[in-house]
């Protein structure tokens, strides 16, 4: 390939990315999405820095400011010990978001390779294989499987991370395969064979470039539901451990004291629902650009 040829790819993609990028912007419900999404990530880094009290999210107790309703010294008011719940929210935040970016940064390299493999060698035992254990982990519902794992571990924030992968890992695995055993009778691969291109080159130079934007897609659907997942897990004791503040364990504190002392659950209960629901508006936009872009 010549270097003009290199310089007119790379033109036209550039081109490609600023259409995307327009129709992106002209939906506003997921320019809501991204707005979202970037608040979270700032909160994610700069949380711990700009909390009013982060001795807060430390073993404290202040019985003295115990049960206060939202105000002007505490705006999401105190927990039963004395605790600000705007700071210990703050803090939660990040392993909340750390969460949904490390399980997913971990099972779709897994998924995807295995994938590839298993629907580029169709009939051989490796495909059956991958095939047969995706199977064996998809037929147990993901949130049953998590639990199971973190009770076989010890309950901390990594095991956590862990089994929610164990659980996530075969969707990939199977979305991966259907689009590679279609992909593998393309005449773009059948070339690649026939001028002597190595399968890891025809796997990774040829095929996987076709499976990347719905990937993208389902990656950004699933963070919030990874989050969502690993939140389950804090709220039954088997994910982040008191005094350290996660969403999961917030919520499964605060709900002990509704109707009376509401504030407690409800901040971090809405902290989850704005999360999801700002990763799940920014999906939808890629979906549908992507969708747009492919047609």
């Amino acid at each position: 390939m010549t270097r003009q040829d290199l310089r007119d790819s790379w033109a036209r993609r550039q081109e490609s990315l600023r259409k995307g990028f327009y129709r992106f912007s002209r939906n506003p419900v997921s320019v809501v999405g991204l707005v979202v999404v970037a608040l979270v990530a700032l909160v994610a880094v700069f949380g711990p820095s700009i909390a009013p009290y982060p001795q807060h999210a430390r073993a404290y107790v202040n019985f003295g400011d115990a049960k206060q309703p939202p105000n002007r010294k505490y705006l999401f008011g105190t927990d039963i010990i004395g605790r600000d719940i705007l700071s210990r929210l703050l803090f939660a935040v990040r392993p909340a978001v750390l969460t949904g970016v490390l399980v997913q940064a971990t099972v779709v390299p897994i998924g995807t390779v295995l994938g590839m493999i298993g629907g580029y060698f169709p009939g051989t035992w490796i495909s059956t294989l991958i095939m047969r254990a995706a199977d064996v982990f998809v037929s147990v519902p993901a949130l049953i499987l998590a639990l199971a794992v973190c009770a076989v571990l010890q309950p901390t924030f990594t095991n956590s991370m862990i089994a929610v992968s164990i659980a996530s890992w075969p969707w990939y695995g199977r979305l991966v395969y259907g689009m590679t055993s279609s992909l593998r009778n393309e005449y773009f691969v059948k070339a690649a064979e026939l001028a002597g291109a190595s399968k890891a080159r025809i796997l990774f130079r040829e095929i996987l470039p076709n499976v990347v934007s719905p990937l993208l897609t389902k990656v950004t659907l699933d963070i919030p539901y990874v989050i969502m997942l690993s939140a389950s897990l804090s709220y039954v004791g088997l994910g982040e451990q008191p005094p350290i503040p996660s969403l999961g364990n917030m919520v499964s504190d605060g709900v002990k004291y509704i109707p009376d002392q509401w504030w407690i659950v409800v901040a971090p209960a809405l902290a989850i629902v704005v999360i999801v629901l700002g990763f799940n508006l920014l999906g939808d936009g890629l979906r549908d650009m992507l969708a747009m872009e492919d047609s």
